[in-house]
């Protein structure tokens, strides 16, 4: 059903963005996501959500351990995006804003970046955002572990 709804593959993620999916990508993203295995999985997913959240605030801290939170920007939405859905937003925005805040508190090493003009599709949309924060913790590990180098 998924499938033939047209509702999986990564042209369903950046639906809106301008980013172009290269054909064979886009292939292989539907023939993996339109699985019945895989909407299963999303579905387990999101049921396991709340108590996976509880044993994540159970974790407690991470000390100074280096911890980048990426957000979407909080002013971007996508062309397809009705004047409902943007209104609806404006909660879940404030939601997400608290929770990344309370991300944040996890380390006293942590930054947030704010990938600019994109929506939850940061990977895909500004993939050098993810890039940067990689190399910023590896370099920030280096940094205080000049022994191991």
């Amino acid at each position: 059903m998924v499938r033939l709804a047209g509702l999986c593959g990564a042209r369903t993620w950046l639906e809106g963005t301008g980013v172009v999916v290269p054909p064979k990508i886009d292939k292989m993203s539907v023939a993996v996501e339109c699985r019945p295995s895989v909407a299963r999985a999303v579905a387990e997913y999101q049921w396991a959500l709340l108590d996976s959240a509880e044993e994540a605030r159970k974790s407690g801290v991470l000390g100074d351990i280096p911890l980048v939170v990426i957000s979407r920007d909080p002013t971007y939405y996508p062309a397809h995006d009705d004047v409902s859905a943007k209104l609806l937003d404006t909660h879940i925005e404030e939601v997400w804003t608290e929770l990344q805040k309370d991300q944040l508190r996890l380390s006293s090493n942590s930054r947030q970046v704010i990938a600019s003009g994109s929506g939850h599709g940061i990977p895909w949309e500004h993939p050098e955002a993810v890039i940067s924060a990689v190399q910023s913790i590896v370099q920030s590990w280096r940094l205080s572990n000049p022994q191991i180098n």
